[in-house]
Parts: C-alpha cells; sequence; structure tokens
C-alpha cells in the first residue's frame, strides 16, 4: 500500500469508529427523547453502512444495534442503566479506593470510610455545589471557564456531528 492508501484506510476506519461511538452515546442515553431516538438512527444507520463498506461481517451486535435498539430506546429509562459499562466504572472507582485505604488496618473502619468517600465522590448535590463555588468564585480571565470534562464532550459531539454531515453528504 502506498501513503495516500495507507491514510485513505486509516480515516476510513477512524470514521467508522466516530460513527460507531455516536450511535452507541446515544443508544446509552436517559430516558431518550425522540429527537435522541432519530439520531440515534441517524448514526447507526451511518455505522452500520460503512461497517459493511469496510468489508466487516455484520455480527449480532451488529445485528441488534440495526434492527433492535431503537424500539428497546422507547421502554421507560431506555437503555443507559441496562448496559453493563457501569460494572466496569465501579471497578475503577473501588480500585481508586482501595489503593487510597490500603494503609487503614482495621476493616471496619476502612470500609466505611471507602464508603464515605465514595458518596462523597458520586454525590450529585456536591458537583452540583463544587460547579457553582466554582463558577461564582472565577474572576478575570477564569471567568465563564469551561471544564477539561465539558470541552472534551463538546469536541467530542462536534467530531461526531462532522463524521455524520460528511457521511451522509457522501450518501445522498
Amino acid at each position: 500500500m502506498t501513503h495516500p492508501e495507507i491514510d485513505a484506510f486509516c480515516a476510513q476506519f477512524s470514521n467508522l469508529f466516530v460513527l460507531w461511538d455516536g450511535a452507541f452515546s446515544y443508544a446509552s442515553t436517559l430516558d431518550p427523547t425522540d429527537d435522541d431516538i432519530t439520531q440515534y438512527k441517524r448514526f447507526v444507520t451511518a455505522a452500520v453502512n460503512a461497517h459493511v463498506a469496510a468489508g466487516l461481517s455484520v455480527t449480532p451486535k451488529v445485528h441488534l444495534m440495526w434492527k433492535h435498539v431503537a424500539q428497546q430506546m422507547k421502554l421507560p429509562g431506555g437503555l443507559g442503566w441496562k448496559r453493563e459499562d457501569w460494572v466496569e466504572h465501579m471497578h475503577q472507582i473501588t480500585h481508586r479506593l482501595r489503593v487510597q485505604f490500603r494503609t487503614t488496618q482495621d476493616k471496619e473502619t476502612r470500609a466505611l470510610a471507602m464508603a464515605r468517600a465514595h458518596q462523597q465522590n458520586t454525590e450529585p448535590a456536591v458537583d452540583v455545589y463544587i460547579s457553582e463555588v466554582n463558577r461564582e468564585a472565577c474572576t478575570g480571565p477564569r471567568a465563564g471557564y469551561i471544564t477539561k470534562v465539558a470541552q472534551r464532550k463538546n469536541t467530542r459531539d462536534e467530531t461526531r456531528a462532522a463524521v455524520l454531515a460528511h457521511w451522509e453528504g457522501q450518501n445522498l
């Protein structure tokens, strides 16, 4: 393969991964709206077609995403809480807590401390309070500060939209 062919091949798969990322993102939405389901359908249509165009096989997961997920998103709560991602996330959280409290000898004290830390780190009211304090405290050049997490989300959303628009523009 020549360098331009390699670049085109990598771009094709990069776009494919971004399309699947968009589809999975909308499929994971908690209590999705009709607009979320419409966006999901746009992304999954593009992702499946790009998947097949790349010469990849239609696996059971691809079939489920293509033919069944949109209807299941209409179920109460959507599919967000019904995915397995939270299991891996909890493994990561508890690992960090175990490392943080590894030197606490008494098991009961360690368990209580880990539970309290987890509660503090995951309490939505605490997150809102911290955000409000930060927003009110910021002056000068930091006024209107956007967190790194929000910046990354905005970048992901913009990239997804651009790739979807590109795919839809090519396949009209």
